[in-house]
């Protein structure tokens, strides 16, 4: 191996770092890697080793319980992820999604290079036109 191709190896590993006309020169230490997250909480939630030497295990499952639970009367919770009832455009949502599935091809793969007069028409239709909003 030559000094160049070794130098050149070195280089694609990020040890050295090479200047034309001025030589290699030691890598700066890359920042070493963020240590991993905690995910025992996994081992319960996705375990389907049911054998019968394992080690029962419980788990305290009221906190999530307590999300899940109907707000009381008159409360509109935000933490939840799901609006509260009366927030909820039941119709208009249902007409729409009527509409939708009604329309030609709706069911269909879309065509890869898009549609004509699509809603959003791509980025370079985005930056270049008003947006409209769709007609169904």
């Amino acid at each position: 191996m030559t000094v160049s191709r070794a130098l050149a190896q070195l280089a694609a590993e990020g040890l050295v770092v090479t200047r034309p006309g001025a030589g290699a020169f030691r890598a700066r230490p890359r920042p070493s890697a963020a240590p991993a997250g905690d995910t025992s909480w996994q081992e319960v939630a996705l375990s389907a080793d049911g054998a019968a030497d394992l080690v029962p295990r419980s788990v305290d499952a009221s906190g999530v319980l307590v999300s899940l639970a109907a707000p009381p009367s008159g409360v509109v919770e935000f933490n939840g992820g799901y609006l509260h009832p009366s927030l909820q455009p039941e119709r208009a949502m249902a007409a729409a999604l009527a509409r939708a599935g009604r329309r030609p091809g709706a069911w269909g793969r879309p065509p890869m290079e898009g549609r004509a007069g699509a809603a959003g028409g791509g980025s370079r239709a985005a930056s270049a036109a008003p947006s409209r909003r769709p007609r169904y």
